[in-house]
């Protein structure tokens, strides 16, 4: 059986830009029609773009035609801040005016050939706002880490209680 690297749109997590629950799949369980992308693909989402998926691809593979690879000119355009650009509310807010489809919107088209543009900068400048976005996310992570932790020792200490309460100890 041969394999693939397929990304499905569960594969990867809604604001983060990390690929999560991925590992290959054989080809013969793959069912839906597929789109290949190359390493440094950004993988954007179009199914319920407001989930935000975007995943900056770090292997060659293949993708469900729900996520469209953008393989930018790398020197025009920086593949991490057009990752960036996509997550961003703004874009997410604009990409949502165009959808179609009420129960399962999608992105169309016509949006990406006719409505988003990414901002036209010096390269130099992506790689220092991407190098600046990248340490804020870091950080954030950091926070949400340590946020996390303190939620999962409150819940420890109220189950203590609440068992102590129960047993008559308190």
């Amino acid at each position: 059986m041969e394999e693939y690297n397929y990304v499905g749109l569960e594969n990867i997590e809604s604001n983060t830009g990390r690929i999560i629950n991925f590992s290959s799949t054989e080809g013969e369980t793959i069912k839906s029609t597929k789109v290949r992308f190359k390493k440094g693909a950004v993988l954007y989402g179009k199914l319920r773009p407001y989930l935000n998926k975007v995943y900056v691809a770090d292997f060659d593979g293949i993708a469900t035609t729900e996520i469209v690879p953008f393989q930018p000119q790398k020197d025009l355009l920086n593949t991490s801040f057009l990752a960036f650009f996509l997550r961003s509310p703004r874009f997410v807010a604009l990409v949502n005016q165009y959808t179609s489809g009420a129960r399962m919107p999608r992105a169309t088209t016509a949006f990406f050939k006719k409505v988003a543009k990414a901002p036209v900068i010096p390269l130099n400048s992506q790689e220092k706002i991407v190098k600046k976005l990248d340490a804020y996310s870091k950080s954030i992570e950091g926070l949400l880490q340590e946020q996390r932790s303190k939620l999962d020792n409150l819940k420890s200490i109220k189950e203590s209680i609440l068992d102590k309460a129960f047993k008559g100890e308190l």
